[in-house]
């Protein structure tokens, strides 16, 4: 079994990825190109690091129609070592770039929503 897999050594890696997948509300669907657009520009404002150049993706598309949410999936690679507190201040700084992208367009993101059994806990 081990055979099959890949094993990496991390502390040879020199090369991140941050991917996220956000989850969007249908009456925001007009919106949604420019949110796409807005995301991957501040992506690329707010993260020096990012590989733009081909030799890894960077990827901001719209993916999918869900049942309750529209689906935009973020995959991006760093010129930074998986395993540093460098990797962590990227990550965030791109988690904050997708919130910037996402309010400047006037839209939250969609959260998942619990459907209720409809038995009281009270009722005995």
């Amino acid at each position: 079994i081990l055979a099959r897999r890949k094993v990496s050594n991390l502390s040879r890696v020199k090369i991140s990825q941050v991917a996220q997948t956000l989850r969007f509300h249908y009456n925001d669907v007009e919106k949604l190109p420019e949110i796409v657009e807005s995301i991957r520009e501040e992506i690329k404002t707010s993260c020096p690091a990012l590989i733009t150049n081909g030799y890894r993706p960077f990827r901001v598309h719209w993916t999918n129609f869900c049942k309750d949410h529209l689906e935009v999936k973020v995959n991006s690679h760093y010129y930074i070592p998986p395993t540093c507190d460098a990797y962590w201040n990227n990550r965030q700084r791109v988690l904050m770039a997708i919130s910037r992208a996402v309010q400047q367009n006037g839209v939250d993101f969609a959260t998942i929503e619990f459907i209720e059994s409809g038995e009281d806990a009270d009722d005995g």
